[in-house]
């Protein structure tokens, strides 16, 4: 009996010597960085809801044809005076459901009353298509401190041949990193 004993002691200890060795190769180690203050921001001077009108299904008849581009703006304001370990530059990342390609924001509404093969696109300021989960330029900060104002467009899209009549709304975040 004392042989048994010894083996299950024995296989207990490599168990958990092995439990061990392959807990410390699945570690995540996170980082991250404190600064004084970040810029505040504001979209449209508090207005984050842009209608973009309406458009005729026959003008964005074929896909990627787009709609009157209405514009918006995102300030980033009160920004601090450059300083050591005060970031310099400002990425702003858009996120959304995509539909087909990730510059075409998707129609988040469904059902009778909306339109079908439609998204939204948005442009910066040098007309370049907004891609989803990318951080984009790298936007300047004042190094004597206050706002920068970001320029944008959006439009409706043909996300695929011959969209229908009908309502359309996507909602996209925004978020700010530092740099």
């Amino acid at each position: 009996m004392n042989s048994k004993f010894n083996k299950a002691v024995f296989v207990c200890a490599l168990s958990l010597a092995t439990s061990l060795a392959a807990h410390a190769d699945n570690k995540i180690t996170f980082t991250g960085k404190v600064i004084d203050s970040a810029c505040t921001i504001s979209v449209n001077g508090g207005v984050a809801t842009l209608d973009l009108g309406e458009t005729s299904a026959a003008d964005i008849a074929a896909k990627g044809q787009t709609g009157a581009p209405k514009s918006f703006n995102i300030s980033l304001g009160s920004c601090p005076v450059a300083a050591a370990g005060v970031p310099t530059k400002a990425y702003i990342k858009f996120s959304g459901t995509t539909d087909g390609d990730d510059t075409y924001f998707k129609n988040d509404l469904s059902g009778a009353n909306a339109a079908t093969n439609v998204a939204i696109l948005i442009k910066d300021a040098k007309n370049t298509a907004i891609i989803n989960n990318d951080g984009n330029t790298a936007i300047t900060l004042p190094p004597t401190g206050g706002a920068v104002d970001l320029d944008y467009t959006a439009s409706l899209v043909a996300s695929a041949a011959a969209p229908t009549k009908g309502d359309v709304s996507s909602a996209v975040t925004y978020t700010v990193s530092y740099e």
